[in-house]
This record gives C-alpha cells, sequence and structure tokens, in this order.
C-alpha cells in the first residue's frame, strides 16, 4: 500500500511539471495571483505550486527550518501562523523533508484544532495516505535530512491541520493550517488553521 501511495505521488509530481520559484508569499486572505506565463504549473511560493488543469498541488515541507518554535515547524511556521488552502478534489502531494539535527518528525492530515494533544494513539489522517510512515514514534519517523513523499486526495472540505504526531511535537505547535475549500484557488493565509 504504501509503494501504490508512493508511486501514485511520484505521478502526481511528474505531472505538474517544473514551476518556476515566485518567492514566499503569504497573502492576508486574497489568494495569489501568479502571472499567466508561469502556466501550465503555477507557484504560490518557493514550497506551493499548483495546475488548475490537471487539479494538482505540490508541497515542499520541511521540518526544522530555521529555529522558529525551537526548531518544531514546516517552513519556519509553527501554531498555525499560515494556511495552506486547496479546491476540493485536488490531488495533493507533499515531498516531505527532515532538516532538525535532534530530533525526528513526521507529518499527518488531521482535523483541525487548536490544541493537540501530547501522544497519538496510532495514526488516522483524515484523507486516505495523508501521513508519513512511523509518523508517532521519536525513532521511526523521518530522521535528520531524510525524506518521504506522500499522496493524497483532498475529497471533502473542511479545515484541517498538517500536524507532527511525534509525541510532544504537536502539542508544543508543531502544526500549521490545511484548507480544502469548496470554491476558490490555492493560496497560503496567515492567521491560525485551527478549530472553533
Amino acid at each position: 500500500m504504501k509503494t501504490a501511495t508512493r508511486l501514485a505521488a511520484l505521478a502526481v509530481v511528474a505531472a505538474c511539471g517544473e514551476t518556476g520559484d515566485a518567492g514566499d508569499s503569504v497573502s492576508d486572505g486574497a489568494p495569489a495571483t501568479p502571472s499567466a506565463s508561469a502556466s501550465p504549473g503555477r507557484s504560490v511560493s518557493s514550497w506551493l505550486s499548483f495546475d488548475d488543469d490537471r487539479r494538482t498541488a505540490s508541497l515542499s515541507l520541511v521540518a526544522g527550518d530555521g529555529s522558529e518554535n525551537d526548531g518544531w515547524n514546516y517552513n519556519g511556521h509553527a501554531h498555525g501562523s499560515v494556511t495552506v488552502v486547496v479546491p476540493e478534489g485536488f490531488e495533493v502531494t507533499i515531498d516531505f523533508t527532515n532538516k532538525d539535527p535532534a530530533n525526528h518528525h513526521s507529518v499527518a492530515v488531521l482535523e483541525a484544532s487548536d490544541a493537540f494533544p501530547v501522544s497519538f494513539d496510532g495514526v488516522d489522517p483524515v484523507f486516505e495516505g495523508a501521513a508519513t510512515s512511523g509518523a508517532t514514534s521519536s525513532t521511526e519517523s523521518t530522521a535528520l535530512d531524510e525524506s518521504e513523499t506522500i499522496g493524497f486526495l483532498a475529497d471533502r472540505a473542511g479545515s484541517y491541520a498538517f500536524v507532527c504526531l511525534v509525541p510532544a511535537h504537536a502539542a508544543t505547535g508543531m502544526w500549521i493550517g490545511f484548507e480544502v475549500a469548496s470554491d476558490g484557488g490555492v493560496e497560503i493565509r496567515r492567521g491560525s488553521g485551527g478549530g472553533d
């Protein structure tokens, strides 16, 4: 199953093609407006690109990217400081890499929350395939300089989060928002992706 998910994810990445780097723009709610010349693939930031025609979005999530939240972050963001938004029905690919020299990390898509537990009993992502391997383990999740690609169909609109399931990580803020929108486009918003 993991091999099939990885192969499907790699196919989505290949289908997206090369997309230039538009920087790390983050909106305050308005969708990013990529230039028309960037088609067919478009970039919202250096870590989020998409293709409307193919209904795909690709994220490069880096754990331990800088000192924000003592290194327990994704691309330098933690505590829901940004929310990645994709339209319902998009195939999402996440290229996940750990750059934290001291800790293993993971990523999984969970229901949005303002507070996550210290530990998780198991891995139960919202979308099939939306969790890295060994996600709840301090020793079997993604180690320094390791990478894993996961892919899933964002087939239910709602508010979710990209969460590190390694014990204590989510509880101390290692999560960012993820929204599947019934209308609108791909964007990155400032602000919490937490629950009600």
